[in-house]
């Protein structure tokens, strides 16, 4: 099993908030998508920004951040501006 911060995006610091969410492998990363993924992370730190969830979707479309559409970035602004 790959450990996460062997992902694309994924630090250790990334890693190990994503293990105190009980995302604690690159598979439920995936399959919870990065909104989910998002809202467990933010239980346990309120202060991420919308960077994080970019970061996110980065890595489960194995991109770079700045490779994420415009269209795909509006949808992660629009879910986060909702959540704020």
């Amino acid at each position: 099993m790959a450990e996460l911060s062997e992902l694309k995006n994924i630090g250790k610091n990334t890693e190990s908030l994503l293990i105190k969410a009980g995302i604690d492998e690159p598979e439920k990363l995936v399959n919870l998508g990065s909104k989910q993924d998002f809202l467990l992370m933010k239980e346990y730190d309120n202060g991420l920004c919308i960077n994080m969830l970019y970061a996110l979707q980065s890595t489960i479309d194995t991109v770079k951040d700045y490779e994420l559409s415009e269209s795909t970035k509006n949808k992660l602004k629009e879910f986060y501006n909702s959540i704020k």
